[in-house]
């Protein structure tokens, strides 16, 4: 199993998953907060079509850098991610 997961590290999956992903080309991530923004960044950069939702009043929370979260909310709506709160 070591050597298993040694060949399969996160480089080998980053590039794997961008040859084959079992998932539809349009997703909707239900769930905001750092997990939402990862899965979202994550799906965009597979070629997605992606759109993020929550029912919270905001998608990120004090968990995510203010840096980063500025970064993102510029570059989703350039990747034309739809995103929706309550």
């Amino acid at each position: 199993m070591k050597g298993f997961l040694s060949f399969f590290g996160p480089g080998m999956l980053r590039w794997l998953t961008n040859f084959y992903l079992p998932i539809g080309k349009k997703v909707v991530v239900i769930g905001g907060q750092l997990q939402g923004a990862e899965v979202t960044e994550f799906l965009v950069k597979r070629g997605r079509q992606v759109t993020w939702m929550d029912t919270a009043d905001s998608l990120v929370d004090n968990r995510l850098p203010m840096s980063r979260t500025v970064r993102l909310f510029r570059w989703l709506p350039r990747k034309h991610v739809d995103t929706f709160t309550a």
